[in-house]
């Protein structure tokens, strides 16, 4: 009889401290999200190994994480390379997510190149999608066409950032995105990360951290949906 009293009153007390159990700890981060604010999302703008530039992560990382994470797909970019053939290598060895590559048109090969542009198209598994302006071999690194890509590595810089590389570049915060976005509006913007250099965070978190922060902003949800979901979707040819 005691012993079964002793049970009873610890069944009891376990009922009663169990929500305390479960509360977040105090100090702790807070527990990851049920889902993610970047599932469904296509990151535009991911840097990868191997590279000429030190990168944190390689192709299929980023491609196992992103999936984890609900991502819908990846365009993987080089500033001195295509990357169509790596995109397909990735996709087959991760499958389940769309992994796309592209050319940059710098010197490395051959600057303003048709014939490269051409080549790249025709590389087998067709995961080549898009041709860039040439960046760090352009008198002016400006992007320009139908749409404006921001890339949220630029909230990141600025005299305060993280690395030294990255102070001279001037800082664009999410206020001022959110800003643009109302100016000339969400159908004419692409959100991507730029991340994958060493010591940054990953390229999805970067997606995880700039679409929270853009709701924060004001930035509707609908919106949010268009600049990372339908819109690389339709420069990407996947059906929405």
């Amino acid at each position: 009889m005691k012993n079964r009293l002793i049970t009873v009153a610890f069944a009891a007390s376990s009922l009663v401290t169990a929500p305390a159990l479960m509360a977040q700890p105090v100090g702790f981060p807070a527990p990851p999200p049920k889902v993610s604010p970047a599932q469904g999302a296509i990151d535009f703008h991911v840097h990868s190994d191997p590279d000429v530039f030190g990168r944190s992560m390689d192709d299929i990382d980023v491609a196992v994480l992103a999936k984890r994470k609900g991502m819908r797909g990846l365009v993987l970019k080089n500033h001195v390379t295509m990357t169509a053939d790596r995109a397909a290598l990735a996709m087959k060895a991760v499958p389940g997510i769309e992994i796309f590559g592209g050319i940059v048109l710098n010197n490395a090969v051959g600057g303003i190149n048709p014939a490269a542009v051409e080549w790249m198209h025709r590389m087998a598994g067709g995961r080549g999608k898009v041709v860039w302006l040439p960046t760090f071999d352009s008198d002016k690194h400006i992007k320009m066409g139908a749409y404006i890509e921001y890339c949220y590595l630029q909230s990141m810089t600025g005299p305060d950032a993280q690395h030294a590389w990255m102070k001279h570049w001037s800082k664009v915060s999410l206020k001022d995105v959110a800003k643009v976005v109302g100016d000339i509006g969400a159908q004419h913007v692409v959100l991507s990360s730029d991340l994958g250099q060493h010591a940054m965070m990953t390229h999805p978190d970067g997606m995880e951290d700039m679409i929270t922060g853009l709701l924060k902003e004001g930035v509707s949800q609908a919106d949010i949906d268009l600049m990372v979901k339908k819109n690389p979707a339709r420069l990407l040819g996947l059906e929405d």
